[in-house]
């Protein structure tokens, strides 16, 4: 598997898991219409919260890892994480948010202190064997 699918597959289980703690005010939905349930096959995995949309279909970060590379698309997905808490989704945001910092197998060590920091979660420590 690519290493963009498997930041893409991490996305997804992390955005259900977000919906998951939310008490039913955000879900993940699969093509559907912005503010239905229609289906259209333009559409890819996204948010709705309270029925309408949220944020970006989640394949559009794996674009992003190609254009701009992983750390560009991981720091998008970091902000659209971030409003969480701004919405008072406070659970959904304490359920992920290690998941999200564990991200950090994917951008360069010279970004994995600032990358976790997003999150509120220190770097592990580096043995000085």
């Amino acid at each position: 598997m690519s290493e963009k699918q498997q930041i893409i597959d991490k996305l997804i289980a992390i955005a259900r898991t977000a919906a998951e703690y939310s008490d039913g005010k955000l879900s993940l939905v699969f093509n559907e219409e912005d503010e239905t349930t229609d289906k259209t096959t333009e559409a890819g995995h996204f948010f709705k919260v309270d029925g309408k949309r949220f944020g970006r279909d989640i394949e559009l970060y794996g674009f992003m890892c190609d254009v701009a590379g992983n750390s560009f698309a991981l720091a998008e997905f970091a902000q659209s994480m971030g409003m969480l808490k701004a919405m008072g989704l406070w659970e959904s945001w304490e359920a992920v948010r290690h998941e999200c910092a564990n991200l950090s197998e994917f951008v360069p060590d010279e970004l994995v202190s600032q990358y976790r920091a997003l999150y509120s979660i220190p770097s592990p420590k580096k043995s000085t064997d």
